[in-house]
């Protein structure tokens, strides 16, 4: 009989075992959620902005960018729970390029 890997998994989990040498990160039991970025370059930094929370940041890469964005989103969404309630109920349909001329000049 193969052992249960989730429940072997939860046991190595338990918060007794977790120590300041483990990297685990509980959010690994989590949902996942897909959300929408935008990216622009202003001088050297590539600047990054999710389009529902409005959470902004930079990198000198879009790599580093991105990676900067995931990480502020989890602490802003730790901040605003109820935030994080409204994203799990976001069902994304697409996205648009608007082109606007009159106001740019």
């Amino acid at each position: 009989m193969k052992p249960n890997i989730f429940r072997t998994f939860l046991k190595w989990c338990m918060p007794e075992r977790i120590d300041s040498t483990k990297s685990l990160n509980m959010v690994a039991l989590q949902r996942s959620v897909k959300l929408q970025a935008i990216i622009w370059k202003e001088e050297d930094m590539f600047v990054i902005k999710e389009v529902f929370t409005g959470v902004t940041t930079q990198g000198k890469t879009i790599e580093e960018a991105m990676e900067n964005l995931k990480e502020a989103i989890e602490l802003y969404l730790e901040e605003k729970p109820e935030i994080a309630t409204e994203i799990k109920n976001i069902e994304t349909v697409g996205a648009l390029n608007v082109e606007i001329t009159k106001a740019v000049r």
